[in-house]
């Protein structure tokens, strides 16, 4: 592909490799010269292939319909290493799989790939208090639940998800060179979260309140 932006070339100017990008974004649409004529000005036959990305390319996820059967994140034989996830370790929720998490607080993991779902415990006799820790969260195809309109999280506990690194950790790259940055949440697929009602009642006051005030 030449290295220029040639809408302003007439048509009869134009050579292999020119290409037209409109300057909008509305308009969805790129052209490229394409002329397959040897030195003698013979035509032969010319095969194109389109590649949607080349390089730092994000795996495409094949989507599988959610197991009706869960397993809990803090059996050993629920991953396929047979261990637990552990700190700074990589973790893909895999398409398919409906995984419970059930600690009171995970181990900072470098990159969390949910493809599948991953749910926090919201058992009406077993409620905890679950923080989910992770330099990078990428719901992707997946689902991440917390608690829904009918069984909101539990409001005697609390689901947290707390985000670690530093300004130049390395970024969640979406393809290519697009990345979302780094210590982030970020989804392409359902992130749906519930809490209870907050039963406490707040007032505004008037005027200001001094000491001794009834």
């Amino acid at each position: 592909m030449n290295n220029t932006y040639t809408i302003g070339k007439a048509a009869g100017n134009l050579t292999m490799g020119d290409n037209i990008l409109n300057n909008d974004t509305e308009t969805r649409l790129f052209r490229m010269v394409v002329n397959r004529k040897d030195e003698t000005g013979d035509r032969d036959e010319v095969t194109l292939k389109g590649i949607a990305c080349l390089y730092n390319c994000v795996p495409n996820v094949v989507v599988v319909p959610i197991s009706t059967e869960f397993k809990y994140w803090s059996n050993a034989t629920t991953w396929p290493s047979g261990k637990v996830p552990v700190e700074n370790e990589e973790v893909e929720i895999k398409s398919g799989e409906w995984i419970i998490l059930d600690l009171v607080e995970t181990p900072i993991l470098k990159k969390l790939w949910i493809n599948g779902r991953l749910e926090f415990q919201n058992h009406p006799n077993h409620g905890m208090n679950i923080n989910l820790r992770a330099k990078i969260i990428h719901v992707q195809t997946g689902e991440l639940l917390i608690g829904n309109s009918t069984n909101p999280f539990n409001a005697s506990f609390t689901a947290q998800v707390t985000l670690h690194g530093k300004t130049n950790d390395e970024a969640l790259l979406l393809s290519g060179n697009a990345e979302a940055g780094n210590k982030v949440l970020a989804t392409n697929g359902l992130v749906s979260m519930f809490g209870a009602p907050d039963v406490n009642r707040h007032s505004r006051l008037l005027k200001t309140a001094l000491s001794g005030d009834s």
